[in-house]
């Protein structure tokens, strides 16, 4: 398992923002270590399947400490480096255009069914 990239939402010196990124990557790992995804029928016969799954950490001491979630409107965040799986193939979207808590197979990508253009 690889963690591709840490985004945050808060700012602190290079040093302070590198531990958070550490620590949220390392809380990724450790979730992601426990859950049991069933292939769909007809997936690949190797063992094993490659998939990316975008995850979002929301702090809080209390559920009504929850900031209210409204479509369509703007997260401000601060980009960590990406890295790359080893046995990634080509390449794909960003994590950036992904949706937390869907699961993306390798080499699967968003499209768009209709045209930006009406009419």
């Amino acid at each position: 398992m690889v963690v591709e990239q840490v985004n945050l939402r808060t700012v602190g010196s290079e040093r302070q923002m590198q531990k958070m990124r550490e620590e949220f990557a390392k809380a990724a790992l450790v979730a992601a270590r426990r859950w049991l995804l069933n292939p769909a029928p007809g997936e690949s016969d190797r063992g094993y399947d490659v998939a990316r799954i975008p995850v979002d950490f929301a702090i809080r001491t209390h559920p009504s400490q929850m900031p209210a979630q409204v479509y369509g409107q703007w997260e401000v965040y601060i980009p960590g480096p990406r890295q790359r799986a080893p046995w990634a193939a080509g390449e794909d979207a960003s994590p950036d255009a992904m949706a937390s808590g869907e699961l993306y197979p390798e080499g699967g990508q968003r499209r768009l069914m209709t045209s930006l253009q009406s009419g």
